[in-house]
């Protein structure tokens, strides 16, 4: 079966005209005290702007974090109601609001912010969009990673007057990025979102998290499903870079644990998994639980040749989302790691438990690539 492309329309003038006028009747929520233990039902005494939210993997924790505090949440969107619908029951009722906006449109980010005392860009993307009738790209990631994070910054602390704590997301291959060590588009676009965020919000926190793993990632389940499907999985030059892979719900955490303490304004941050792994070994351990180890061949691919695939496939996916990009081979072809230095802070302080592990948590959402289910494992024979 083929995957079904989402085309996404560039917001013309009424469109950009109709938006605006569902802003008026989109709730806003207004500053409060604090009410209660703390819980879902409590009142937070904080709203909260969460950019990246309705489709990113990171922000669905967030904001269900947010909402078990009892905090009151702004969800900015730019497609269909559709990809906010897990979100709904993130808050308690009428504690969460989804606002359409255009991040090239500053009216309408201040739309989006014009009451919150906190804001949060987690906002990126891993491939380049093109118009669906001339083919040019309308997101590029300059557009998205430095124009769009910039114009959210700068609106929140110009034009906003309620905002007290802003966090910028960024990643942990941005540190590459000044002494040449990648060649990247996408993190070198991460890079210069940074640097442009900073110069508009000096107060802002920014957090560079390395690899993320969890039930939506790519880590675990790319190379699980290509097993499935093809049996066979594509290791760029042998997997023999490094990651340090980092759990979802942590970060998400830690970026609660970051809103609380006010210290941590204007600091970047580094935040790197416990484990160091090759993407090999992560391979490895993924066809292990999955149970395809021993049928799935490891197929070792030059980067040169994955750029050449990844370029024909990124232009017959040109109107959707492709299997691959050069950019994601060039990443795969490079080292994200991390070693925290003496004194430097890490994950760990803003977190009340150790770390989780890789191998502890994604058996729970592999199983489903197990021939059979994880039922194949039950001993019949064994009396109860």
């Amino acid at each position: 079966m083929f995957r079904q492309m989402r085309v996404r329309r560039p917001l013309t003038s009424s469109m950009r005209s109709s938006a605006r006028r569902s802003f008026s009747s989109a709730p806003i929520f207004y500053k409060r005290n604090p009410v209660g233990s703390g819980g879902r039902s409590s009142q937070d005494g904080r709203v909260y702007t969460v950019f990246g939210a309705s489709t990113g993997k990171l922000g669905r924790y967030l904001v269900y974090l947010l909402g078990m505090r009892g905090a009151s949440v702004v969800v900015p969107y730019r497609g269909d109601d559709k990809e906010y619908d897990h979100l709904k029951t993130s808050c308690d009722v009428g504690k969460i609001a989804f606002v359409p906006f255009d991040l090239k449109d500053k009216n309408s980010i201040y739309e989006c912010t014009r009451n919150a005392d906190v804001v949060i860009n987690l906002i990126g993307k891993d491939h380049e969009t093109a118009h669906f009738t001339s083919f040019v790209p309308n997101y590029s990631f300059e557009d998205v990673h430095v124009v769009g994070a910039r114009n959210i910054f700068e609106v929140a602390n110009e034009r906003a007057n309620n905002v007290t704590r802003t966090i910028h997301v960024s990643a942990l291959k941005t540190l590459d990025v000044p002494s040449g060590k990648t060649s990247s588009r996408w993190a070198k676009s991460k890079y210069e979102g940074e640097l442009a965020v900073r110069s508009v919000d000096p107060n802002v926190t920014i957090v560079r998290p390395s690899t993320l793993f969890g039930t939506e990632d790519d880590l675990t389940n790319g190379p699980a499903q290509q097993a499935a499907m093809y049996n066979r999985v594509f290791l760029v030059d042998g997997g023999h870079v490094k990651r340090r892979p980092l759990w979802t719900m942590d970060l998400a955490e830690a970026l609660v644990a970051l809103l609380d303490d006010n210290s941590t304004a204007g600091k970047s941050y580094n935040f790197v998994g416990p484990e160091e792994w090759t993407y090999r070994d992560i391979v490895e351990h993924v066809l292990s639980v999955t149970k395809q180890g021993g049928g799935a061949k490891r197929e070792e691919i030059s980067a040169q040749t994955a750029e050449l695939a990844a370029t024909a496939l990124q232009r017959l996916y040109i109107l959707g989302r492709p299997p691959v990009t050069p950019d994601q081979i060039t990443l795969l072809s490079e080292d994200d790691t991390y070693e925290v230095k003496t004194g430097e802070p890490k994950i760990e302080d803003f977190l009340n438990h150790p770390l989780t592990r890789l191998e502890d948590e994604c058996p729970r959402w592999l199983q489903r690539y197990i021939a059979g289910g994880h039922f194949q494992e039950l001993n019949l024979g064994d009396k109860a």
